[in-house]
């Protein structure tokens, strides 16, 4: 049996019309997984690479080192520094 043109046509815009139907459907599952993730208090998104020492890190700082020192003693980079101090800076009066 030969498909003609108007049927190749036709299940090629059925294919197209369930692969979007699919990919509406993943994004609302993967939207409802995390809506439920956070729901339960977990932590949505990649893991942090690296784990500051914040009370470490705010000594070696009150210590007259810079930034970039600090990282290199605590083995971060510095913007993980920056980002783990600024919730501390931030409550600080």
């Amino acid at each position: 049996m030969k498909i003609t043109a108007a049927e190749h046509e036709l299940i090629c815009v059925i294919l197209d019309a369930v692969r979007k139907f699919e990919r509406a459907q993943r994004g609302e599952r993967v939207t409802s997984g995390m809506q439920q993730a956070k729901a339960e208090g977990r932590r949505v998104g990649r893991p942090r690479q690296h784990h500051v020492d914040v009370a470490r890190a705010r000594e070696l700082l009150a210590g007259g080192a810079s930034l970039r020192a600090t990282a290199r003693i605590l083995g971060v980079h510095p913007t993980a520094i920056s980002r783990a101090l600024v919730p501390v800076l931030i409550l600080e009066p």
